[in-house]
């Protein structure tokens, strides 16, 4: 595994978080990176399959699966519908009255 393509992968999961924390802010309620956990707290580099994440917000989780290639294809930004959808589902589920 080359060092570019694990870049590539860690930049893919800091952009699907930071896409979930500025969703989340925009709602009112406060997250930062501290609410996250990727892989159950595994290693990630070189990068498994998939990856786990879990949210924690406001006593409330949500555990969602991302296969490696929809963490690839979010390096540059998200675009995959699969993952849109994905964030948009933990954004709603965190923040439902």
């Amino acid at each position: 595994m080359s060092a570019e393509a694990n870049q590539q992968f860690l930049m893919g999961m800091k952009n699907i978080q930071d896409e979930i924390i500025k969703q989340v802010r925009a709602t009112g309620a406060q997250v930062s990176a501290e609410s996250f956990r990727w892989n159950m707290g595994q290693k990630l580099v070189p990068p498994p399959e998939a990856v786990t994440v879990e949210v924690k917000l406001l006593g409330r989780t949500f555990n969602a699966v991302f296969p490696r290639e929809f963490v690839d294809d979010s390096c540059g930004r998200i675009e995959r519908h699969e993952v849109t959808s994905m964030v948009d589902l933990i954004v709603s589920d965190l923040t439902k009255p």
